[in-house]
């Protein structure tokens, strides 16, 4: 799905002065891949020309031993931001990217981090992520 952001700017200074209304600082723009940039009087036009599809993934997954002695295990796909990842221990409580777990590519793990200690063979872990 393409998503498209209006820029406004003074025709007398070529300055940009608004991004869909917000006021900041200059920025720069840049056509590339999956991106298109268009004039039409004042107006910047920039299109998300990509697919724009992600795949929710919601993985239930039951700790083996070789997972909780190794404090990691590896996803189904690679997470497109790691730090939006989302873990559950069932029966416990979320988990704090970052503070409990981090991923790296598709390997979460949670080595000398707040699950580490905690988690154990059987536990079930609930993880949902964008890729």
């Amino acid at each position: 799905m393409a998503t498209t952001q209006y820029v406004k700017y003074p025709s007398n200074t070529g300055g940009v002065t608004s991004i869909n209304g917000e006021i900041g600082p200059a920025i720069s723009i840049v056509s590339g891949t999956g991106i298109s940039i268009g004039t039409l009087g004042n107006t910047i036009t920039v299109t998300n020309t990509g697919s724009g599809s992600t795949t929710e993934n919601v993985e239930y997954r039951t700790l083996s031993a070789g997972e909780a002695t190794a404090k990691a295990l590896t996803l189904s796909a690679t997470p497109i931001t790691a730090a939006k990842t989302v873990v559950d221990a069932i029966g416990g409580c979320g988990q704090v990217y970052s503070a409990d777990f981090i991923v790296v590519v598709n390997i979460l793990s949670w080595s000398g981090l707040g699950l580490d200690g905690i988690l154990a063979a059987g536990d079930i872990l609930r993880i949902a992520y964008l890729s």
